[in-house]
């Protein structure tokens, strides 16, 4: 299996968009709350993994997970 994506490399973000409308990833270093929430959120402190929820955390490294859009 193959999967292609293009990714955008900033000091705040790192943003993978999966080719074929198959999602987007992003790796927050520097999460700014003003953005729109949605997706599922990967909520990690010092390195280690502190929780899996609809909302983002307000510390810490944030990976979050956007599926496609036709999926319900």
């Amino acid at each position: 299996m193959q999967i292609e994506a293009e990714m955008t490399v900033t000091t705040d973000v790192v943003k993978l968009v999966f080719h074929n409308k198959q999602g987007e990833l992003y790796i927050h270093h520097n999460f700014k709350y003003n953005q729109a929430v949605s997706g599922l959120y990967l909520n990690f402190k010092n390195r280690k993994l502190q929780s899996a929820s609809l909302q983002p955390a307000d510390h810490g490294i944030i990976i979050q997970l956007l599926p496609p859009k036709n999926i319900n």
